[in-house]
């Protein structure tokens, strides 16, 4: 995939890339229909069953705010904290068959926006309840969360400073 650099500033020289962010905006795309498509088939994650979009944005609810977000970490991660910030997340179904996550939190922990996905494709599939998200947001516990959605999907969008 190609980059391409939009502008540049001259910058104080304390400031990190990484850690001088304020925010970060993550994008994740799932195709929703019946047949894959060969143009996007790396870059979302084909789920061809239907997916009930007010179930799964019912259960995201509890998403925004600070909260632990211990259960949609990484089992291996060696990170301090799982205290994350969400200030802002999106669900849309578009024209063209595709599902837009969108995502701004002040940091995410190792695979949290994937963990959240694959969550959320559970309760949009019927396998978990929308109150139940809140649930596994509250237990802290992995193993209580749906699958790990496949990394095709995600995207960095923006980082905000």
């Amino acid at each position: 995939m190609d980059i391409s650099i939009k502008g540049a500033e001259e910058v104080d020289p304390e400031f990190h890339a990484r850690y001088s962010a304020r925010s970060k905006v993550y994008l994740y795309r799932i195709l929703n229909r019946r047949a894959r498509s060969g143009l996007f088939r790396n870059y979302c994650w084909h789920v061809h069953g239907p997916l009930d979009l007010g179930a799964m944005i019912e259960a995201g609810g509890c998403l925004r705010g600070c909260h632990d977000f211990a259960a949609f970490c990484a089992a291996n991660t060696d990170t301090e904290g799982t205290v994350r910030e969400v200030l802002d997340w999106s669900l849309q179904r578009r024209d063209d068959d595709f599902i837009h996550f969108t995502i701004e939190a002040t940091g995410f922990l190792k695979y949290m926006v994937r963990n959240i996905i694959g969550t959320l494709v559970h309760v949009g599939a019927g396998k978990m309840a929308p109150a139940d998200v809140s649930r596994v947001l509250e237990g802290r516990d992995r193993t209580l969360a749906g699958p790990t959605a496949p990394p095709q999907g995600l995207f960095l969008k923006e980082v905000r400073y």
